[in-house]
């Protein structure tokens, strides 16, 4: 029995020192947790983090494991939470939500929390569909920003300034295009959604956060943007200066000297000084007004011109 107990010890012994030697080596130096910048050079906000319940594996074990890859977790104030039997405040709870979902990269939701105030109270409550409801009206304006972020602020003026240029030019199939490939975009998109929603429920949001999706085609969506917005700059602001002047014996015209320098440059400062004032937080309004007053005013002058198509 002793030889038996002998040759078990000395297996594990020789099986922990096979695994610690070759398959989890040690490096020479101190060791250091993963970077927040390690994957694309950029800092991650934050993760918020809602637990099943207080344990510490739900919550503090959570918290800690994003430290050693050097990533924030969030947890909620203590007081929203459980406490053995007594439930969580709920109401509270989603409201914290509510209020951090923008601040975060990704968020790890319990929805017995969120409903029932914990894991045990959510066994021993009955969920009513009022509950679901509330849960789904307060996820509703974070959850939402993820869309209108996507089709309200990427997709829509993209459409709309193909479908404007081709107004300007004219041709009539430009309001046409607009509703008919917006319709069938967000159609799509809600249709297939909702297919994916109803197949691999709250999985789906997660899957969307952790693997960076959202950001890339936001990314994506973001530089056509900036395309179409810089192409319409280029085409559509006709202001040209008709400023000329006489160098010897050789007729110098101003305009020919910015396209030589770079095309369309007086389109280009009219963009970004509108893009200065709104940044500011200037309104459209006191836009609109500034550039009517500065055109007026540099016309009279003489200094700026309507280039003709």
């Amino acid at each position: 029995m002793k030889q038996s107990f002998g040759m078990v010890t000395a297996f594990l012994a020789l099986t922990l020192l096979l695994f610690h030697f070759v398959f989890h080596p040690i490096y020479a130096g101190e060791w250091q947790p993963l970077s927040t910048a390690m994957e694309d050079g950029a800092v991650r906000r934050p993760i918020l983090l809602v637990p099943l319940d207080s344990r510490p594996p739900c919550g503090a074990f959570v918290v800690n494991g994003g430290k050693i890859i050097g990533r924030e977790v969030i947890p909620p104030p203590s007081e929203l939470m459980d406490y053995y039997s007594m439930a969580g405040d709920t109401a509270a709870m989603r409201s914290w939500v509510a209020a951090h979902i923008h601040e975060a990269d990704a968020a790890i939701l319990s929805v017995d929390q969120l409903l029932s105030g914990g894991l045990l109270a959510a066994r021993e409550a009955h969920i009513s569909a009022e509950d679901i409801n509330s849960l789904r009206t307060g996820l509703m304006g974070p959850m939402a920003g993820i869309g209108d972020t996507v089709s309200q602020g990427i997709v829509y003026p993209i459409l709309a300034g193909i479908a404007c240029s081709l107004a300007l030019a004219g041709n009539l199939f430009g309001p046409i295009f607009f509703e008919i490939a917006y319709k069938i975009i967000m159609l799509g998109c809600g249709y297939t959604m909702y297919m994916v929603g109803y197949k691999q429920g709250k999985s789906a949001i997660i899957g969307l956060l952790r693997s960076g999706t959202l950001n890339r085609v936001t990314e994506i969506f973001s530089i056509v943007g900036l395309m179409v917005i810089g192409s319409m700059a280029a085409t559509r602001i006709a202001i040209m200066t008709p400023v000329a002047f006489t160098v010897g014996e050789v007729n110098v015209t101003l305009q020919q000297v910015l396209d030589s320098l770079l095309p369309a440059m007086l389109p280009l400062i009219a963009v970004l000084a509108v893009w200065k004032l709104l940044a500011k937080g200037k309104s459209p309004t006191f836009v609109i007004a500034v550039l009517f007053v500065v055109g007026v005013v540099l016309s009279l002058l003489g200094l700026l011109g309507v280039a003709q198509s």
